[in-house]
């Protein structure tokens, strides 16, 4: 006899935002939306905002309602419903759009210095990512 199988988790880092709010660390950027589409679905009370970032959800919270560390459980459930069901994958699979980019800015040699690289490099990293929005 096997073991049951369970659906693959998907790791994530939930941080306190205020006392209203959390912010969901997505471990990567097409999950963002398929995860704010699938907790908006839920309609779980106590969650009053969802906003979308990069690879981030801001969750707006009525602390009355639900506490933080419920909705790790909730947001557990429902990235794992997530992956489970590939949701994610369909947000990767839209048209490429190819934006031409001129590396001139003034800012650009601070930026490589903060990063403490050259200046190529920091056009390479940025040049070399794919972006969803």
């Amino acid at each position: 006899m096997t073991a049951p199988t369970r659906p693959p988790r998907l790791p994530f880092r939930l941080l306190p935002y205020g006392e209203r709010a959390v912010l969901l660390e997505l471990p990567a950027a097409t999950m963002v939306t398929a995860v704010r589409e699938a907790l908006l679905a839920r309609a779980q009370p106590g969650i009053t905002g969802v906003v979308a970032g990069a690879r981030t959800l801001l969750i707006e919270l009525d602390p009355g309602q639900l506490l933080p560390a419920k909705l790790s459980a909730v947001l557990s459930a429902v990235a794992t419903d997530v992956v489970a069901a590939g949701a994610a994958s369909r947000w990767s699979d839209g048209n490429q759009v190819e934006l031409r980019v001129r590396y001139d800015g003034a800012d650009l040699a601070s930026v490589a210095e903060q990063l403490g690289v050259p200046v190529d490099t920091v056009v390479e990293r940025h040049t070399n990512a794919d972006y969803v929005v």
